[in-house]
């Protein structure tokens, strides 16, 4: 599917932002561990957050700007590199918000 697009093949990207709207909870409930990318390991990658880069890519994490945010990237064509986390779904979940914000 993506395979089809240059900047992807470069790039990959998954930063999302997960909510959980519980039926009838005025606020949502996030999934993720430091959604919003203000902690990070002494590696450099986003705590919480997976760094699957194959030892190809980077992944820095800019906890020092407003907001902070995480740069991906790779040494040259043909490799990969993102961040990923695999949240838990509470038992009778019935709705999801995903939101991303992505700059290339």
């Amino acid at each position: 599917m993506f395979s089809s697009l240059p900047s992807l093949r470069r790039l990959f990207v998954i930063v999302a932002l997960l909510a959980l709207a519980d039926g009838g909870a005025a606020r949502a409930a996030n999934l993720l561990t430091n959604p919003d990318f203000t902690k990070a390991d002494a590696a450099g990658a986003p705590t919480g957050w997976e760094r699957r880069t194959a030892d190809a890519g980077y992944v820095k994490t800019h906890t020092d700007s407003q907001p902070a945010y995480v740069e991906i990237g790779v040494n040259k064509p043909g490799e990969d590199s993102f961040i990923q986390q695999i949240v838990a779904i509470p038992p009778g979940a019935a709705e999801f918000k995903v939101a991303a914000q992505v700059r290339w």
